[in-house]
């Protein structure tokens, strides 16, 4: 048994390598924060407000890949479950699981308020409470493509790759 947790030790250890990888793409999304970010501007066409409109409802996990300046793709989640949530209050939400054969093995969660950039396609998580420890009080800056009910999330890793997360809204 893990002396701490009271699980044993082969489930803390089956999801070690993916949990290292997702926790390797959490350090590196560390260097791309964006400290004392600009609140969005409400009311105006085109505004803040109506991106974040757009976004608002929850999105469920199709893929989270990262791909190197050579067009090579690594899944980060063999078995992506997932979802984030956006709502009309500026709150936001998710959570990252790989579905092995025994239940989700590396899982990462967190919970705060976001902003829109419209103009820049950015959406600003404000992460108030996370799973990762060092995710908590950071920004965590996010490029979108909405088109539809497809939302894809994307973020430099490092300086040689970029992570591409793919969500479908939920019905």
């Amino acid at each position: 048994m893990h002396p701490r947790k009271g699980i044993p030790k082969t489930a803390v250890w089956r999801g070690a390598p993916l949990f290292i990888a997702a926790l390797l793409a959490v350090v590196a999304l560390l260097g791309t924060t964006m400290a004392g970010a600009t609140r969005s501007q409400t009311g105006k066409e085109g505004s803040g407000a109506d991106a974040s409109q757009q976004l608002v409802g929850t999105w469920r996990l199709i893929s989270w890949v990262n791909v190197d300046q050579d067009g090579n793709t690594t899944p980060l989640l063999q078995h992506p479950v997932g979802k984030l949530t956006y709502t009309s209050r500026g709150d936001q939400w998710v959570v990252l699981a790989d579905r092995g054969a025994g239940g989700p093995d590396a899982k990462l969660w967190y919970s705060g308020t976001f902003d829109v950039h419209p103009r820049a396609h950015k959406v600003i998580h404000h992460v108030r409470f996370s799973s990762s420890k060092p995710y908590e009080g950071i920004d965590l800056v996010r490029h979108y493509k909405l088109r539809g009910d497809r939302l894809v999330l994307s973020f430099p890793v490092g300086t040689s790759s970029t992570s591409y997360v793919r969500w479908v809204r939920a019905r």
